[in-house]
């Protein structure tokens, strides 16, 4: 993906997330960003910091773990 891409995809799960946020569904839209962040891990290219800052709202990484989901504890407090 290119930084054009990554923007737009920034750009729309930001936009998910002000909806969710009211709905109450933002944690999925967290987790969904996380998803990204973890693919991208191996890419010396993707800039964590600019994608949560074109985000518009704070990850808290999650580790996978084959078999179990981890929520952190902070995740739940919704930050800007």
């Amino acid at each position: 993906m290119t930084t054009k891409d990554y923007r737009k995809l920034a750009a729309a799960l930001s936009a998910a997330f002000q909806t969710a946020t009211t709905t109450g569904q933002a944690q999925g839209v967290r987790l969904a960003a996380n998803s990204i962040v973890l693919l991208e891990k191996g890419n010396p290219k993707f800039d964590r910091n600019k994608f949560e800052k074109a985000l518009s709202f704070s990850l808290a990484i999650i580790e996978h773990q084959p078999g179990r989901t981890h929520i952190p504890s902070n995740a739940a407090k919704e930050t800007r």
